[in-house]
Order: structure tokens, then sequence, then C-alpha cells
């Protein structure tokens, strides 16, 4: 009777330790390039008209197309709880490592003046473990 109790016993804990909260702790590293052009289309006041006479006044603003490049490397932390979850879910919801393309694009302007796009291109790769 002992022997039945403590195996029932020692199932139930078992089962009760089978799902519990557990916590996926990723590294994220971000490599690449991130480009910037700048697109401004030149500002610039009309001439003065004096009778018969104008003159032409300086542009205010001169137009210009720019690019320029810049390495991109960041480095981040995520953690995501899950709770009641056993091991083998956790081992498929928090894999171990993966790589994925980065192709980030943003564009800021004010129309009829000037437009800057920014594109950040690259990879990042995920290094995750269990807690």
């Amino acid at each position: 009777m002992k022997k039945h109790v403590i195996a029932v016993a020692l199932l139930g804990l078992a089962f009760a330790a089978c799902k519990k909260d557990h916590t996926c702790d990723c590294t994220v590293t971000t490599d690449g390039v991130t480009t910037t052009r700048t697109q401004i289309t030149g500002l610039s006041l009309d001439s003065i008209p004096l009778g018969v006479i104008s003159i032409p006044l300086p542009s205010l603003l001169p137009a210009r197309d720019t690019t320029t490049q810049q390495p991109l490397h960041n480095v981040n932390t995520r953690k995501t709880t899950y709770s009641k979850v056993s091991m083998s879910d956790m081992r498929a919801a928090c894999y171990a490592s993966s790589v994925e393309t980065l192709n980030d694009f943003s564009v800021n302007q004010a129309p009829g003046i000037y437009t800057v796009t920014t594109t950040q291109s690259g990879t990042k790769t995920y290094d995750c473990k269990i807690e």
C-alpha cells in the first residue's frame, strides 16, 4: 500500500512539474546598412516686379539630391514568458537560433519641398535560450 501511495504521489508531482512558466531569452543582433536619400526640390522667391524693372532674387534653398550610407549594428534582448507550458512546447516556441532578412523602408516628406527616404537592409540574427 505504501508503495502505491508513493508511486501515485510521484506521478502527480511529475504531471504538476510538466507544465509551468518558462521564459525565452533572445539576443537579437542586427547587421547591415542604413541608406538615406534626401531630395530637396529647392525653394526660391519669384522676381519682385518694380514697374519695368524686375530684380531676380537668389534661391533660398538650392535643389539637391544626396544619398548617404552608414553601417547598421544593433544588439537588443527580448524576453517572452509563456505560462503553463510543457518543456517540449517551450522548445518549439523558443527556437535556438534563426536568421531573417531585414528590409525596412520609411519616407518623410513635405510635398513640393523635400523627401527623405530611409532604407535599412541587412540581417537579424536571433540567439535564444530557455530560462
